[in-house]
């Protein structure tokens, strides 16, 4: 090879190299652009990791190590530092009784890789040892190509105060309904509250027994009068005068309503076969805005009140025709009849004896009646 060629080889290396330098420079560009946008993905990834609003622990699949814990991890359980936690067990962080053991984590995340996730309850450990309730969803995932377990672990400690305060709320509505339920069934007058179709949403014992004759406190809601009438006339067929109650009521809960305001009804009729007088009252059931969802109702059995008061306006009425007969016999008496009181005033005398003293009827004044009465008897 001659001189001029050789220089011409190497003038060719010289710009060949000269080439690849310019394509590795380009590709080491390229290669440090490419790892700043992998540590600026990493870093968002990685700020994104610890400002969940849930705690994150990613464990080895196939151990169950922890190998990395995000900052609301730290602050739920009471860490400071990463590197203590990265340390420690599942059973180090769990409550390690009543079956929350590191045998029980890691059954579950053998179940976790078996299918796509799995989410339950669990009862974990702050440092300090106090226990408390979590929501923890494992689910297999991939990071740099190596099969891991992430751990979501959601607090349940705010959820499980309102559950508390729920059950202590429910349990003294149960109470106080309890204790009201009570109330109304140990008095003798029926109570009852209904809705704008007038079916019942409240009856107290009373009211079950004496009218409705229902079969348990419960019945009675959602159905109405004339379901328990119509009920009762069913058994006895052949005696109309069975059961007469029923009309009697839906009627006057339609003009409460249509009225707003309190009424006073005289309800009667037999209730198997027994006849019932009932003093009732009815009102209007409003609810907080004022609008009318049905009736409340009262009503007393006053049943024996009305059969004493009938005796006794019977009683008054025979004993006034037997008065009447006998004061007509006493004033065709030719004979002086007369009555006085106690103190000798004289409170009746009948047409003989006034003809003595010259009067046509009995005077108001009684003790000037007797005085004259008597002088006249002595005179003659």
């Amino acid at each position: 090879m001659s001189k001029e060629e050789v220089v011409n080889q190497l003038i060719k290396t010289e710009a060949e190299l000269k080439q690849t330098k310019q394509v590795y420079a380009e590709q080491l560009a390229e290669m440090e652009l490419s790892q700043v946008a992998l540590l600026e993905q990493e870093q968002n990834f990685r700020e994104i990791f610890n400002s969940t609003y849930d705690a994150i622990i990613i464990h080895d699949s196939a151990t169950g190590d922890i190998i990395d814990v995000n900052k609301t991890m730290l602050r739920l359980y009471g860490y400071d530092d990463k590197a203590e936690v990265l340390q420690l067990t599942s059973g180090d962080i769990s409550a390690k009784d009543e079956n929350y053991t590191q045998e029980k984590a890691r059954d579950l995340m053998k179940q976790a890789l078996r299918s796509e996730s799995k989410t339950f309850e669990w009862r974990a450990r702050k440092k300090d040892g106090t226990k408390f309730t979590v929501e923890v969803t494992l689910q297999e995932t991939s990071i740099g190509d190596k099969s891991r377990i992430m751990a979501t672990i959601h607090d349940l400690t705010p959820l499980q105060k309102q559950r508390e305060a729920l059950t202590k709320s429910e349990a003294n509505y149960q109470n106080l309904y309890l204790m009201l339920r009570r109330m109304c069934d140990n008095v003798e007058d029926l109570l009852w509250a209904k809705d704008m179709n007038n079916c019942y949403i409240f009856a107290n014992k009373a009211m079950c027994d004496k009218l409705l004759c229902a079969k348990s406190l419960s019945e009675p809601i959602g159905k109405n009068d004339m379901f328990f009438a119509l009920r009762e006339r069913t058994t006895h067929p052949e005696n109309p005068q069975w059961h007469t109650f029923g009309e009697i009521c839906r009627d006057t809960d339609t003009l409460v309503v249509q009225n707003k305001k309190t009424e006073r009804f005289d309800e009667y009729g037999n209730v198997r076969g027994q006849f019932l007088y009932l003093d009732v009252f009815k009102s209007p059931f409003f609810d907080e805005k004022g609008t009318i969802i049905g009736t409340v109702g009262s009503g007393r059995d006053v049943t024996n009140e009305k059969q004493l008061q009938k005796e006794f306006n019977q009683s008054k009425e025979l004993l006034a025709k037997s008065e009447a007969k006998y004061r007509q016999l006493a004033e065709m008496a030719t004979d002086i009849i007369l009555m006085h009181s106690p103190k000798g005033d004289i409170t009746y005398v009948n047409k003989a004896g006034l003809k003595i003293v010259g009067f046509k009827s009995y005077p108001k004044r009684h003790n000037l009646f007797s005085t004259i009465f008597y002088r006249n008897i002595i005179k003659q």
